[in-house]
């Protein structure tokens, strides 16, 4: 992705979440823009000495589906891939000991809680030739796991008993991550 950016002298825009933002320039121009993810528009820059241009990439809803199908599975799949988007990251919010991901019966991802979530992204699997699906088995927590100490406090369970395990499982927020290149052409060149 970055060699395209350098390929045509442009700039890669990433943003993560947001489909539109803000970008500076240094210094101040007065230069023709062209944005290969989406449409560009001159704005009033923030700064003195500085251009803005406000970048806006086509709002996608990324079709990821999250389901629970047991006490410690969810069942994750990718819709029709990733239509049109750069990424998308499912960030998977649990407590318990980890979290690993299979596809088709083999392990591709795992997540030992340290007390974030996991930010799983979605590209390498959404190939419309392959399996979209992936299957989380979540494994609970126990009292006497040595790295409870190393927890923060703040998301360390309470055990009633040594017996006693820990598992939550939240919703996903899922993050859909945008991406073009926005080149800037001196206005005598544009044409």
């Amino acid at each position: 992705p970055a060699e395209l950016a350098e390929a045509t002298g442009g700039i890669e825009l990433v943003s993560r979440g947001s489909a539109g933002l803000k970008l500076h320039t240094y210094p101040a121009t007065d230069d023709a823009a062209r944005f290969t993810g989406g449409s560009v528009q001159p704005a009033t820059s923030d700064h003195a000495g500085l251009s803005a241009w406000q970048v806006n990439f086509p709002e996608t809803k990324p079709d990821v589906r999250w389901e629970q199908i047991g006490e410690r599975k969810v069942r994750l799949r990718i819709g029709a891939g990733l239509a049109g988007l750069h990424d998308v990251f499912v960030n998977v919010r649990y407590v318990g000991d980890r979290v690993m991901a299979f596809r088709r019966g083999e392990l591709v991802g795992d997540h030992f809680f340290y007390g974030q979530s996991w930010e799983l992204g979605l590209r390498r699997w959404a190939d419309p030739k392959e399996s979209r699906e992936l299957l989380l088995l979540f494994h609970p927590m126990r009292p006497d796991a040595g790295y409870l100490q190393d927890l923060p406090e703040k998301v360390r369970p309470e055990f009633a008993s040594a017996k006693e395990t820990h598992l939550t499982i939240e919703d996903p927020e899922i993050v859909p991550v945008y991406r073009g290149v926005l080149n800037l052409t001196p206005k005598e060149n544009a044409r």
